[in-house]
């Protein structure tokens, strides 16, 4: 699957720092449906909403890997 440039997606989660359990719970906590991100990711428009430092690190990290 090509990855869009402007989502974020399960797969990006590890290799930016990230354990996906924790990332489960967080989501479950704010309400978004871990599967529906599995299937579909996340837009990082809708990430930047949380205005949360540690979506911020996955933002930043996927920025900068679809830029390379």
């Amino acid at each position: 699957m090509k990855k869009s440039a402007n989502k974020i997606y399960s797969t990006d989660l590890a290799p930016a720092g990230f354990c996906c359990s924790g990332v489960r719970e967080w989501m479950a906590n704010q309400g978004i449906s871990w599967n529906e991100f599995v299937k579909h990711g996340m837009t990082i428009e809708r990430a930047k909403q949380f205005n949360d430092p540690q979506v911020d690190k996955v933002i930043a990290w996927v920025e900068r890997k679809r830029k390379a």
